[in-house]
């Protein structure tokens, strides 16, 4: 459960029919968790073009402007490292582990109704870990605009490696 300074109680949703209609909840939390980048697959093994920078070996080009390379997967800058995946509402997986010295994203949405004045607006979020309770401050600026509740542009755009290196 979520309290605002005042003692009002934040709306979460813990139903999963409401899980994602942010109009029903006020505040989302989602747990992240994180991929370890273990190898390369299809055209990535062929053009170190189509790696996102980060994770491209070092390359020259090739016939066809190919980005060759003939260093090892080793070799990338983030092989064997974990990377953010995909964050899951922590009504899915409400309690996960913090190994020693690590690190846990926490993604949190907030919904501004749209009569909220503009501003800044403070307040805390409160977590209980280990029967111990902790405080981070929250300060929150909202802006004298709103988003619609339903999505305005309905477009898929299939985008392919081919169509990256035109």
């Amino acid at each position: 459960d979520y309290f605002t300074p005042d003692g009002h109680h934040v709306n979460t949703s813990g139903r999963f029919d409401e899980l994602f209609d942010w109009r029903s909840t006020e505040v989302e939390v989602f747990y992240v968790r994180y991929l370890q980048i273990l190898g390369v697959t299809g055209a990535y093994l062929e053009d170190e073009r189509l790696v996102p920078t980060m994770m491209q070996r070092p390359w020259k080009p090739g016939s066809g402007g190919a980005g060759l390379s003939s260093a090892k997967f080793e070799d990338r800058p983030g092989a064997y490292k974990h990377f953010p995946e995909i964050a899951v509402p922590v009504e899915l997986h409400p309690e996960f582990e913090v190994l020693a010295n690590g690190s846990q994203m926490l993604w949190v949405d907030v919904y501004i109704p749209k009569d909220t004045a503009p501003g800044q607006h403070t307040g805390a979020i409160k977590f209980t870990w280990a029967g111990e309770e902790r405080s981070v401050d929250v300060n929150l600026e909202v802006l004298a605009f709103s988003l619609p509740d339903e999505p305005t542009s309905k477009t898929m755009l299939p985008i392919e490696g081919g169509d990256i290196l035109r």
